[in-house]
């Protein structure tokens, strides 16, 4: 079975890492299992990567407890593979798993919201390097220039 096929990749686009982070219950996108143990993996949010991986957020249920988290495909595949290989199975996809709600506790809504805080401020600092670093160049390039700083903003 396909884990992403283009159906399954047109919903994941629809739906950025944390779109649904005010959601008390927000739709699940897709849901992964290991079909010879407890482990699952509710997707409910999603960023592709270059390379074909795709990086998710989400819930993972191990038979115990539930765990709030990111987490990528190439990561749960190789671990549903290894987990299943005894039995020739590896990481299914759930195909019918449309409109169905995760309700998260109130710890796990608070949490969920911090991880969107501090990907937004990780992703803003990512758009400032380049802008930083043009910066640099060019008080770089007008130090090594010999006339200062103070000049050139002066206009002298």
């Amino acid at each position: 079975m396909r884990l992403i096929t283009k159906a399954v990749g047109c919903v994941l686009h629809k739906y950025p890492l944390f779109s649904q982070c005010e959601s008390p219950e927000p739709n699940i996108l897709v849901k992964f299992f290991t079909p010879t143990g407890p482990f699952t993996w509710y997707v409910l949010g999603a960023e592709e990567r270059p390379g074909g991986d795709w990086h998710f957020f989400g819930v993972m249920e191990n038979g115990t407890a539930h765990i709030l988290g990111e987490f990528n495909l190439s990561e749960i595949k190789e671990f549903g593979d290894e987990y299943s290989r005894p039995f020739f199975l590896g990481l299914e996809r759930n195909g019918c798993y449309d409109g169905h709600t995760f309700p998260l506790k109130e710890g796990m809504l608070y949490t969920w919201q911090n991880h969107a805080r501090r990907y937004q401020r990780q992703a803003e600092k990512q758009s400032m390097i380049p802008v930083m670093e043009g910066f640099m160049d060019e008080l770089k390039r007008r130090m090594s220039s010999g006339r200062g700083i103070a000049a050139e903003i002066l206009g002298g």
